[in-house]
């Protein structure tokens, strides 16, 4: 090969791989969304605060009488309204007379003139009560609207794997009765064009169903998909797209068609009451989403990807687990590692899911919760590294640090591994008591106690 030859060999594009960077690009669509519900629940709620909200209508409407005379007034009358709801609602729950509401409210009045001197300040404050008291909460709506990008999300990767599906299985583009003019077939300069052009409006009409007429295409034409197959909750993932259905098309206001959809739902929710995304409900849903997403990318890898590449289904799975328990996603995690697990092509892709698995479900509940399994594991014949783990499953600290050290050393634990890895949170604490001990003289347990304590470590067996 000459020269010439060689540039013109290195200018030739790489063919890409099957399914490079989708799963990739649906998890950080759905981190970001993770992140500003964080950024969101930790100060969005100062948005929604009453007596902010009647202050700002307050100072609108008497510009004139500065921050402190406003802030005064609106705390007069949220109090004011406050005690009326306490004395309505608690205690005796009787309705207050007549004669008393007409004292409590020439009480009010007077307040808010010895603060607000001006005739028609009582009623502009009373007023700016009921407005703010009335208006929409900001969180609510932006907590609806992360749910709408969530759902867009998972969207986004159903059409992704379509289209790959496609790409790999040209021939069932035969099978679409849509109809091309000569015009469309002019516009692509190669067959291959044509097809992907063919392919790019197949899955548009895909998306253009819902949730189930997605599943209906994978479940006939992918074989090990299903509903049952990614979901953790296939009657909470419906939800989540039903949920979010409501959100867009009627203000979150249960109706009937929310019913008849989600017929197995309990307990229901009564016809005209209004379904709130809170924070805790976003981020089961966007777990549930995330679960369902890897699970079936990973599903349809292997189904299509012959036996010689199916090796990245396994690395693309094992990468999410590591990233969600990564970011204490445990519940996730757990999910996808147990689904996934027998279906790994190789035993060592088997062996890191189920030691990642048992981490999960040991955040989540406990090491008595996984003891009896982890010491039941052979691990003489398998690699140090898996020694290792099982020690720091089971709570062994000083044992498994003293492991990890030397195989640190020998190079068969990348330091990264050390510093990053989930599994050794409470051996690296323990590495850290150590040097605490060495500095100060404390003593081991009592340094790891403190700093287990300090850095929201687990409780060391």
């Amino acid at each position: 090969m000459d020269s010439s030859e060689k540039h013109e060999e290195e200018d030739k594009p790489k063919p890409r791989k099957p399914f490079q960077g989708v799963a990739t690009s649906f998890r950080h669509s759905m981190d970001a969304v993770i992140e500003l519900a964080d950024f969101a629940n930790e100060h969005v709620h100062a948005l929604d605060d009453l007596i902010a909200g009647v202050r700002k209508e307050i100072q609108n409407k008497f510009p004139d009488h500065g921050f402190e005379m406003s802030s005064l007034a609106a705390e007069t009358v949220v109090r004011h309204f406050t005690a009326l709801d306490e004395a309505k609602n608690g205690g005796s729950g009787e309705t207050l007379e007549q004669e008393e509401l007409e004292r409590s409210f020439r009480e009010l009045t007077r307040k808010i003139q010895e603060v607000i001197p001006h005739k028609n300040a009582p009623v502009h404050c009373v007023m700016a009560y009921i407005n703010a008291s009335a208006r929409p909460k900001r969180a609510s709506m932006l907590f609806d609207s992360l749910l709408t990008t969530a759902v867009g999300n998972f969207e986004v990767l159903v059409s992704a794997i379509v289209r790959e599906f496609l790409r790999l299985r040209p021939a069932a583009i035969r099978s679409d009765e849509t109809r091309y003019s000569l015009a469309d077939i002019e516009d692509h300069e190669t067959l291959d064009d044509f097809r992907a052009y063919c392919a790019e409006r197949y899955a548009e009409g895909l998306l253009r169903g819902g949730f189930d007429d997605w599943m209906g295409f994978f479940e006939k034409r992918v074989r090990g998909v299903s509903i049952d197959s990614i979901a953790a909750d296939t009657v909470q993932l419906r939800e989540v797209f039903q949920r979010r259905h409501l959100v867009v098309h009627n203000g979150g206001i249960v109706n009937n068609l929310y019913l008849t959809k989600m017929k197995t739902l309990a307990p229901k929710p009564k016809v005209g009451s209004r379904l709130v995304v809170e924070y805790e409900y976003l981020q089961s849903a966007i777990d549930h989403l995330t679960v369902a997403g890897v699970l079936l990318q990973f599903r349809t890898m292997k189904a299509l990807l012959k036996d010689e590449q199916s090796g990245a289904a396994d690395a693309m799975i094992s990468k999410a687990v590591y990233d969600l328990l990564s970011q204490a996603r445990w519940s996730a995690a757990l999910h996808i590692a147990q689904s996934a697990h027998p279906d790994c092509s190789s035993e060592q892709d088997r062996i890191i899911l189920r030691v990642n698995a048992w981490l999960a479900k040991k955040r989540i509940s406990g090491a008595v919760s996984i003891r009896r399994e982890v010491e039941a594991w052979q691990v003489e014949a398998l690699a140090p590294r898996f020694k290792m783990a099982r020690l720091a499953l089971l709570d062994d600290t000083k044992a498994a640090y003293d492991l990890g050290k030397r195989l640190v050393e020998i190079e068969e634990l990348a330091k990264e591994e050390w510093r990053t890895w989930p599994l050794l949170e409470e051996v690296r604490a323990y590495e850290l008591s150590l040097q605490l001990e060495e500095a100060s003289g404390a003593e081991p347990a009592d340094a790891i106690e403190s700093l287990a304590s300090a850095s929201g470590v687990a409780e060391i067996a």
